[in-house]
């Protein structure tokens, strides 16, 4: 009898795909006659070639459609983070073996309660891309914080403030203040720009891993990140098993497909050809993969827009050299241009960072050897067992990092007598960004997520689920 009480995770196999029409009604197409589904049992996995449709109603009933509750009224209560940049006095060595010098390295990272309570257990967040360190809004900083749905005090968070501190550092090759292109080589006395070494998410979780030994954290809590803060969690969660108890990766990926490297190849070769306009054409790309199909499809007018709107378009010496709007969609578009040109993103940075993401590969023998290893010395101090456990939240319409590749990561490790994994894919419209998108259900499916498992873990998910699934 199926149990989803028992479940690890939830997965379907990467030969289906999901189709979403405007009823948003979940249906499943498999490629061949028969397809194999997954599931855990107490570690076990069970293969299930059984009727689609069947199968279908016992594991996504109701997947569209959850019974939750409203997110309730949150009191805004002023949040005084504390931003500083520190200097570790360690070389960083990366992958490829480039050394960066101690004279060099620097990392810039927010913290939010470590003064008020240092004792409170401690979450840390991985950024992606396009993110600062900022996921709260500081008023002193006059940054707006791309996480503050989801950070706050109270219940209706995914991160709650009155249980939890939390950290976020600026990741390797980010603008945001931590050592990139735009920081000072010490060597030279100039600028890395073009001069910045190639580096993986290996090296960004091994710069975090800097900093929580300057600041003497011996374990967080938690670790969590979405996109290629989700790369970071699932490389940090790999190398360093006696730092965290919890990790969860969200729209991320354990290796970098051909197709979105594909993409951002193309990207970058924009770049290459005008860094200014390149720059604006390479994040109307990115922006059309970030979001979905369906997004735009329901977003945007199908018809070209009246000649009022054009002329509004018409004004922005921004877009002198660019094609005239015709649609709406254009519009947006080169509005999310402009935003990005407007916050000053630096040219050097973006190259870098996109080529980092191309590089992702999660080494799974690594990763297991490291936790092994970790457990065998945890038994012997304290004669326990500690599993680690992870929660992989992809998005239904991601098409950068598609539900299959977190699928890998789980079906991988959900086996494996270390880990307690949950993997679950979270309907949306919105695509890849879907959990950095201000909206009400994508909110709500992510606190309702984020908040148990920080707090009890795969088990409290799974309670979740029961719960709403009845």
């Amino acid at each position: 009898m199926f149990d989803v009480n028992n479940m690890a995770y939830r997965i379907t196999h990467p030969s289906l795909f999901i189709r979403r029409g405007r009823s948003r009604i979940v249906s499943f197409q498999p490629r061949q006659s028969k397809a194999c589904y997954y599931t855990t049992f107490n570690n076990k996995i069970n293969i299930y070639n059984n009727n689609v449709n069947k199968y279908t109603n016992l594991i996504w009933k109701n997947k569209v459609n959850h019974p939750m509750q409203p997110i309730q009224k949150r009191n805004k209560i002023h949040i005084l983070p504390d931003v500083e940049t520190i200097k570790p006095g360690v070389d960083l060595t990366l992958e490829n073996g480039f050394k960066i010098p101690s004279k060099s390295l620097q990392i810039k990272y927010l913290s939010i309660g470590m003064n008020e309570n240092p004792m409170k257990p401690i979450i840390y967040v991985f950024p992606s891309l396009s993110n600062s360190p900022f996921l709260v809004d500081s008023k002193e900083h006059n940054a707006k914080g791309w996480w503050r749905s989801i950070v706050g005090y109270g219940e209706s968070y995914g991160i709650d403030l009155n249980k939890f501190n939390v950290i976020c550092a600026s990741p390797l090759g980010s603008p945001y203040g931590s050592t990139s292109p735009i920081t000072t080589n010490e060597d030279t006395g100039k600028k890395w720009k073009n001069d910045f070494p190639t580096i993986t998410p290996l090296d960004m979780a091994n710069l975090h891993n800097i900093l929580l030994e300057y600041l003497g954290i011996e374990k967080v809590s938690a670790i969590v990140g979405g996109s290629m803060g989700g790369m970071q969690v699932l490389q940090f969660a790999a190398m360093y098993p006696n730092k965290f108890h919890r990790a969860c990766a969200i729209a991320a990926t354990g290796h970098t497909s051909p197709s979105t490297v594909g993409l951002r190849f193309v990207q970058r070769q924009a770049v290459k050809m005008d860094k200014s306009k390149g720059l604006r054409v390479a994040r109307m790309i990115g922006t059309i993969g970030y979001r979905s199909r369906e997004e735009f499809d329901r977003r945007f007018s199908w018809d070209p827009m009246d000649d009022k709107n054009k002329n509004s378009n018409r004004n922005n010496k921004n877009h002198a050299d660019e094609e005239e709007v015709t649609f709406e969609v254009e519009s947006y578009l080169r509005h999310q241009a402009d935003l990005f040109e407007r916050g000053g993103y630096d040219v050097d940075c973006y190259m870098t960072l996109s080529e980092a993401c191309d590089r992702m590969s999660l080494d799974y023998d690594v990763m297991k050897e490291n936790h092994v290893n970790n457990i065998n010395d945890i038994n012997e101090i304290t004669g326990k067992k500690e599993k680690k456990e992870i929660l992989l939240l992809p998005y239904s319409t991601d098409a950068i990092m598609p539900p299959c590749e977190l699928l890998e990561v789980a079906s991988t490790l959900g086996p494996q007598k270390d880990f307690r994994v949950h993997y679950e894919v979270l309907n949306t419209i919105h695509g890849h960004d879907a959990f950095m998108v201000p909206r009400h259900k994508e909110i709500t499916a992510l606190c309702k997520r984020l908040r148990p498992f920080f707090i009890d873990g795969v088990d409290a998910v799974r309670r979740f689920h029961h719960d709403a699934f009845g």
